[in-house]
């Protein structure tokens, strides 16, 4: 075995335990101010109680703040790893897809030369961004044409 695999062995049998960790620290420091409030309560002068609050008060309401950020760290790491999941099923998917875009952009691209696409009020060069995704749809004319049906040129693509 080498490093690389038992430091993933490690992280993949501590990856759950923060939350735990962090549940676990956060009721040992209740527990300690519990107990601190029990040692303060018995006795009935200041001095006395003081000892008592400082270390158990101070030191419960420390382990409760270890204990929180750790549930937090947890719940960021898991929020962290879903979002990955979905992202990398994005991808995959965007991937499967990208063969049908490129394949339609390709179509309108092998137009023959002074042709444009025509739209609802302008026309455009075949390759401009707003006639993209329109693929079999597009209704392809002369630039003659298009300006007789009273087509006016795009404003983007300035055919």
């Amino acid at each position: 075995m080498d490093v690389a695999s038992l430091h993933d062995r490690a992280r993949t049998r501590w990856a759950g335990m923060t939350g735990k960790l962090g549940l676990g620290f956060a009721l040992v420091g209740f527990l300690f101010i519990v107990l601190a409030w029990n040692g303060a309560a018995s006795l009935d002068y200041t001095q006395g109680q003081i000892p008592y609050l400082i270390s158990g008060g101070v030191s419960g309401l420390g382990l409760i703040v270890l204990g929180a950020a750790l549930v937090i760290a947890e719940s960021n790491r898991r929020d962290r790893a879903l979002l990955e999941q979905r992202l990398d099923e994005m991808t995959a998917t965007l991937a499967r897809l990208s063969p049908v875009a490129t394949g339609a952009a390709a179509a309108t691209a092998a137009l023959p030369a002074g042709s444009v696409v025509a739209g609802r009020s302008s026309y455009h060069r075949p390759d401009c961004r707003l006639a993209e995704g329109r693929g079999e749809e597009a209704d392809v004319l002369a630039r003659e044409r298009a300006e007789a049906e009273g087509l006016t040129p795009c404003r983007v693509c300035k055919p």
